[in-house]
């Protein structure tokens, strides 16, 4: 192939990437909009200010516990290569040791919270949740290093449409709170198992590094601690929380 039709192939894949990334992101904020008015038909005053709450507070605290491992990695790996899997380890460690921090704490104060029955409820179910925000970004930052963008648009769109088809089924058979409340916890553990499965292939190793030549066995050297690679997150952690705490504290 010329260097000519290489480029525009390069082009056409990148135009075609970007659409795409931009259809997702719009069905997303359009569909979450119309599971928002589903469920304001569906659901009590009460029962959805109880909803609203218990999946607030489950975003902010999963924000915290993501605590910017995807644009870590993102950094890392553009500007070190493979080298950069030494801080993939050290990474994953510190977002499962911050998730059971946050999830001990927040059933302790769940309990002498002074909120309805439901909501503590809908809190301990939505666990699910915060477990699948404390992985999303990192599972999108393996798909953005290889550039997989369409995989990557359907990943994201995929978090509200699976919650937009608990709504639309709650809504025909006439569902309760709990019904809805368990359902997004199903989607949670479906996408929790995605997350999973897509962290995985770069902690083994087997990811198709765009710009880099093929792994092959090498050693990697210099592994940071665990503190050394909390430092080296705690900006990117801070801006996540400050942000979802600025905007979601209120509500």
């Amino acid at each position: 192939m010329s260097l000519k039709k290489k480029l525009a192939s390069s082009k056409n894949k990148n135009i075609l990437d970007i659409s795409v990334l931009w259809i997702s992101q719009f069905g997303a904020v359009g569909i979450a909009f119309f599971t928002q008015l589903l469920l304001a038909r569906i659901l009590k005053v009460e029962d959805y200010g109880s909803f609203t709450s218990a999946i607030n507070i489950v975003t902010i605290l999963g924000g915290a516990a993501a605590f910017g491992a995807g644009s870590n990695w993102l950094r890392a790996f553009g500007v070190e290569g493979w080298k950069a899997h030494r801080w993939v380890r050290p990474t994953i460690k510190i977002n499962l040791i911050i998730a059971s921090i946050v999830i001990v704490g927040l059933l302790v104060s769940t309990y002498y919270m002074s909120v309805s029955d439901s909501t503590k409820i809908l809190t301990i179910i939505f666990i699910s949740i915060l477990l699948s925000l404390t992985f999303s970004t990192a599972a999108e930052a393996v798909y953005q290093l290889e550039e997989k963008y369409q995989k990557l648009s359907f990943l994201k769109f995929s978090v509200q449409g699976l919650r937009f088809l608990v709504v639309l089924i709650a809504s025909f058979i006439g569902a309760n709170l709990l019904f809805i409340g368990i359902g997004y916890a199903v989607g949670a553990f479906i996408l929790i198992y995605v997350y999973f499965r897509i962290i995985r292939r770069l902690y083994k190793q087997k990811v198709e590094l765009k710009g880099h030549a093929p792994y092959k066995n090498r050693t990697l050297n210099d592994i940071p601690s665990t503190k050394t690679a909390f430092k080296y997150l705690l900006p990117y952690g801070s801006t996540i929380v400050f942000y979802s705490i600025y905007f979601q504290s209120n509500i």
